[in-house]
Parts: C-alpha cells; sequence; structure tokens
C-alpha cells in the first residue's frame, strides 16, 4: 500500500463496464437493447444471456442458456466459476429477473415442504428467500461478471400535490389541497426483491415508446442513475 502513489479515479465512458437494470413495456426490445449494449467486438468478451422466459427470439446470434428452474440456475453458477466460460464471457444478462425471483421462491417452498412462505413462523423462509437470491447474484459479480438484469413494467396509480412554478401548493375552493393523478410505471418484480438488484446496479433504464414528429412510435429510453454510495 502506497497512499501517496493514489491517482485520481477516471470514470469510464464504455457502456460495457456498467451494471444495468432494464424494465420496459412488452415489446418494447428489452433484450435486443440488452444485447446490443453489450455486443463483442474483436478480441472482446461475450454476453451469455439466463433465459427464464423465451423472449429472445428476435435476438439473432445471441449466446443463450434456458433457466427453468432454480437448480438450473445453480448448475449454470457452477459453469460461470469454469476458467474456460470465465475466459469467453464478461457479461450475465438476466431475462428475466421477475422470473428468477419466483423461482427462488419455488425452491425454498419445495426444500421445506409447503405452499406458502408465511406457512412457516417468524419469518424463516421470507429471510431464506432473500439469502438464496441475493447470494447468487453476489456470488456472479465477486467472479468478475457484469450483471444486467431485464424486467417487465407494470403501471400503479399515483398522485402529487399540484403547485405553482414557485412551488407553492394550490387550494380548490374548499381550501383542500389540489392533486394532479397520474400513471407511473416501475419494474414488475416482486416487490421484496427488487432492492436487492437496484441496490447492485449503475443503472436503471426504462425503454417506452412516444410519438415522433413523423407520427410514428418510436423507442425512447428514460434512464435513472444510482446513488449506490
Amino acid at each position: 500500500m502506497d497512499l501517496l502513489a493514489i491517482e485520481p479515479y477516471k470514470v469510464s465512458t464504455n457502456l460495457k463496464s456498467y451494471t444495468y437494470l432494464i424494465y420496459g413495456v412488452p415489446k418494447i426490445g428489452k433484450t435486443t437493447l440488452a444485447m446490443e449494449l453489450y455486443k463483442a467486438k474483436d478480441g472482446e468478451k461475450q454476453a451469455i444471456l439466463a433465459a427464464t422466459e423465451k423472449g429472445y427470439k428476435r435476438a439473432q446470434g445471441a449466446l443463450i442458456q434456458d433457466i427453468g428452474t432454480w437448480r438450473d440456475w445453480q448448475m449454470f453458477i457452477k459453469q460461470l466459476q469454469l476458467p474456460a466460460v470465465q475466459e469467453k464471457f464478461g457479461t450475465v444478462i438476466v431475462d428475466t429477473v421477475d422470473i428468477l425471483w419466483g423461482l427462488a421462491e419455488k425452491y425454498i417452498l419445495s426444500m421445506n415442504n409447503v405452499k406458502k412462505l408465511k406457512d412457516v413462523a417468524f419469518g424463516a423462509l421470507y429471510k431464506d428467500l432473500d439469502k438464496l437470491f441475493f447470494e447468487s447474484i453476489q456470488q456472479i459479480e465477486r467472479l468478475g461478471y457484469t450483471l444486467v438484469f431485464i424486467s417487465h413494467a407494470k403501471v400503479l396509480s399515483a398522485e402529487r400535490p399540484d403547485v405553482d412554478e414557485q412551488g407553492n401548493v394550490q387550494y380548490d375552493s374548499e381550501g383542500k389541497p389540489k392533486v394532479i393523478q397520474f400513471s407511473k410505471y416501475i419494474p414488475s418484480m416482486e416487490k421484496r426483491g427488487l432492492p436487492f438488484v437496484t441496490g447492485m446496479v449503475d443503472n436503471i433504464l426504462f425503454c417506452n415508446t412516444i410519438r415522433g414528429k413523423d407520427g410514428l412510435d418510436h423507442r425512447a429510453i428514460f434512464t435513472e442513475k444510482q446513488n449506490n454510495g
């Protein structure tokens, strides 16, 4: 260790060096986007798609491993530890992480011979599920792979205060604060599991369509930078 030799940290401009959660509306091209972002150039390590659903029909040339059970996922991680595999691949794209969480839950239920997590007292199975899921994705990260998660989107109804340009809350004739109702998209992954993913990635990308000046719908990508400390 030599503190005097420390150089200022340089932020990478290479998109492939960052981890992402990509979510969006159906058929928007989330899988295709991920494969485009991490398409290997000459001499670069390739991306492998861990597919929990058949959403890759348009992913021409993609390297894909189907994941149908949690044991498949465990075998997949074991394979990722092999030197030859580490030599070939540098990125793991999980499509979708929604279903992967569900596979982890089914595994926990099966191992404990119960139908619901709440069937075991004191929330023990919830803790087991959290541990099982998080440690698995953490293991991949520790192996040096770049992780990319894909999720579907769901719509929630929400509201916010109606404020003017100065930020002052507006009131109706009865003196009640006015509110503006709106819809917002969030990842459809189980609420309990989502923080494990958002806490691990550098950026969140939301994909939707917008109407262009040409009158046609185009894919738009909205970003939300993560601050993980």
